[in-house]
């Protein structure tokens, strides 16, 4: 992503300091001027059709409507070729970049996030929508201070609504792997019991994090599972174990 003209996109919302940078386009700390509140600002560009794509699904998602642990953008703008999603700023970055700095979490830890991650999907699936990219990465941690962890999911770009089924087959990589359900492997991208599968999975990620590389196949999750919390003397290990092996069960049921 090359750096835009101008620090201001439409007159309203002005970047100030990139804070990632990825394949569909780049995030910025910025200021959103209609409300004078620093906001989170996903740009990218509309010569890409897929990341036109991603924009307008992701938009889409905003319709979901409130919800403590979902973080869908709350308004867009463009100018030119530039397209920019609005969200609120999250200020204690992903699952994932926290366990890379202080390693596996505790069971009753991922117990915790594990609850308000399912909370965020049932509220997604209810208004018929599939995340698809459910990921470490896509769950951003909100600052509490000394509070319990609050989790957001986000980034719907490759997020299906149930009316779009049909549109499936557009060549996007529908998941992450190391996170696909073993039907979405072979093809099957449309059903909620994916986001589940996901969410188990990350949930183990956590508990026993692995290079990319070194994850199992999906076949091989409850195998890593049981030695993930095999000996753990945590009051939380045996009821998120039999959850873990319900939510990364083979069949899709």
């Amino acid at each position: 992503m090359t750096t835009i003209m101008s620090d201001v996109i439409a007159g309203r919302i002005a970047l100030l300091e990139p804070l990632a940078r990825g394949a569909s386009g780049s995030l910025w700390r910025a200021v959103d001027r209609r409300f004078d509140a620093v906001c989170a600002a996903k740009v990218m560009r509309q010569r890409d059709g897929a990341e036109v794509l991603r924009f307008v699904r992701e938009q889409a998602a905003g319709g979901i409507g409130a919800h403590p642990h979902l973080l869908p953008p709350y308004t867009w703008v463009a100018e030119d070729d530039t397209i920019v999603l609005v969200m609120p700023l999250v200020h204690g970055g992903t699952l994932a970049s926290a366990v890379a700095e202080h390693g596996p979490l505790s069971p009753s830890l991922v117990a915790h996030l594990l609850r308000q991650l399912l909370d965020a999907l049932a509220a997604m699936h209810a208004a018929r929508w599939v995340h698809r990219d459910v990921k470490p990465a896509n769950l951003l941690l909100d600052s509490t201070g000394f509070g319990a962890p609050h989790l957001l999911l986000a980034d719907f770009g490759i997020a299906l609504h149930e009316t779009d089924i049909r549109l499936t087959e557009t060549g996007l990589v529908h998941g992450t792997p190391g996170f696909m359900a073993p039907e979405a492997l072979e093809g099957d991208t449309g059903s909620a019991a994916q986001d589940v599968w996901a969410a188990g999975a990350c949930a183990l990620e956590v508990l026993d994090p692995r290079p990319p590389r070194e994850r199992p196949e999906p076949a091989r999750a409850l195998d890593r599972l049981e030695r993930a919390l095999r000996g753990s003397a945590d009051p939380s290990a045996a009821g998120l174990g039999a959850l873990l092996r319900s939510l990364l069960a083979a069949d899709p049921a």
